[in-house]
Order: C-alpha cells, then structure tokens, then sequence
C-alpha cells in the first residue's frame, strides 16, 4: 500500500531529521500541520537507520504507552500511516 502525499516526510524537514552532535539534547514539538507523535516517530526512524552498534536511541513518554509507540514506529518505517 503506497503511503499518502500528506504521510510523506516532507523535503524542508528532511535536514531536521538528521542526528545531531553527540552532546546535544533534542526536543520535539508539534508545528503547523504536524503533530509530535509525528514528528518523533519520523526523527525517532531516522535516528535507528544512522546509528552505528555504539550509538543508543532513548525514546521517552509520559503521555503514550509501548504499544503506541511500536505501532508508531512500525508506520513510520514503512513510509508513512494507512
């Protein structure tokens, strides 16, 4: 099933994307059109496809339970939701 033209990343955010320096901490939020659940997924896939065996992703969230979280993930690999 292709994904649709809304679930796509769109190219002014692909940069944002991309891991920061070591030392830096990231916070996301929701913008225009975008909400954080998102986003974090979008940057969380991200993350896990530039990680070296030496690098580790933390996803923390008082809001979501694992399950949302992995069902999240899971759209979010596979290029966007149904």
């Amino acid at each position: 099933m292709a994904s649709s033209h809304r679930n796509r990343t769109p190219s002014t955010l692909e940069p944002y994307l991309a891991l920061p320096p070591a030392q830096s901490l990231t916070l996301l939020t929701n913008t225009l059109g975008c909400s954080a659940n998102w986003l974090t997924s979008r940057f969380a896939i991200s993350a896990l496809k530039d990680v070296s065996d030496a690098t580790s992703v933390v996803l923390v969230s008082w809001m979501r339970d694992l399950p949302f979280w992995k069902d999240e993930l899971r759209r979010a690999a596979v290029g966007g939701y149904p």
